[in-house]
């Protein structure tokens, strides 16, 4: 066999720090809860890093080599883990949803700032505070188990949310529109190239519709398409995330974002004792501002074919929620 010439040191080292992820397809609640989890006492918390969310799609779509990627993964979260915690990745715009200043107290963000400068500084500080870092990372519910190989003992949150109303968040945010899709603005998605003889063009398909459904995608409404996506994310994710309940259910937990709205406080004690952290002010602060959501009344499920229908009804009714 022939020897390697070079690697990433990082693959053959262990991490002296805790590493949990928030999980769920978009619109779900996961920045809510990361929010919420990122005010805990020594937790570094960061909201969708690009490299850490698409690395997985691409290893689990056959784009990259599995060792490779897997020492890239652990070389990014390490450089990346160095930056949290001397505040390079800290977003300081206060009306953002991910601004330290929700997150930390004043005193703790300059303490860093003025003491914190090397990475011997870092290394010290990780064995004083044992801090966790908590990544939100969309959709990666069916590359759990790249995520186990790479790192032994993540603890992986997966927030789970009514697909009807996933898909009238995915309406309003406007993401899967034709239009977007004839030019996409995210580098979130691994994309293919579809030409529709219909629309005379070239439309960019995300992975996760099916080889032969990207006419039929662009024929749907905007809500259409935001169930769509729910279904086939959440379809894709039933037997890794069935198999890593198997092997590490101590490691995982489910979260309804109902529950979170209904009954914050219990959902959130849950999820601390889970990650084994303490709350702090903030925490506080941040639970009272959580608010009740107005339940919706109508959803225009006559969009919906009946193949559609029933494909969701059938996944709903297995979550336990409503059908229609």
């Amino acid at each position: 066999m022939k020897k390697e010439k070079y690697f990433l040191p990082t693959g053959e080292r262990r991490f002296d720090f805790k590493i949990a992820i928030i999980t769920g397809a978009c619109r779900s609640g996961k920045t809510l809860i990361g929010r919420l989890l990122g005010s805990l006492e020594n937790v570094e918390y960061m909201d969708e890093p690009w490299l850490p969310t698409v690395l997985p799609m691409l290893q689990g779509n056959n784009l990259i080599d599995p060792k490779i990627s897997k020492d890239i993964f652990r070389s990014y979260i390490e450089e990346f883990m160095n930056d949290v915690i001397l505040l390079r990745q800290a977003n300081f715009r206060p009306q953002d949803q991910s601004s330290i200043w929700d997150r930390k107290d004043i005193s703790e963000i300059f303490d860093r700032l003025v003491k914190l400068h090397s990475r011997d500084d870092v290394r010290k500080y990780i064995k004083r505070a044992n801090p966790t870092l908590l990544l939100n990372l969309p959709e990666i519910m069916p590359f759990l188990p790249f995520l186990t190989e790479t790192f032994p003992g993540c603890k992986v949150i997966h927030i789970v949310r009514n697909g009807l109303d996933v898909a009238l968040e995915v309406r309003k945010k406007k993401w899967f529109t034709n239009k977007l899709l004839k030019q996409p603005f995210s580098n979130y998605y691994l994309f293919r190239k579809y030409y529709s003889k219909k629309y005379l063009g070239n439309y960019y398909m995300p992975y996760w519709i099916k080889d032969n459904e990207d006419g039929k995608f662009l024929n749907m409404t905007d809500f259409a398409k935001g169930l769509y996506y729910w279904r086939r994310i959440v379809e894709a994710s039933g037997k890794p995330i069935k198999k890593f309940k198997t092997d590490f259910l101590d490691e995982y937990r489910e979260v309804r974002f109902e529950s979170i709205i209904e009954s914050p406080t219990i959902a959130f004690d849950e999820l601390s004792t889970f990650l084994n952290v303490s709350v702090s002010k903030k925490t506080e602060t941040i639970l009272s501002s959580i608010k009740k959501l107005k339940p919706i009344r109508k959803y225009p499920v006559n969009e919906i074919s009946k193949d559609e229908r029933n494909k969701t009804n059938k996944l709903l009714s297995k979550l336990k929620y409503p059908t229609f």
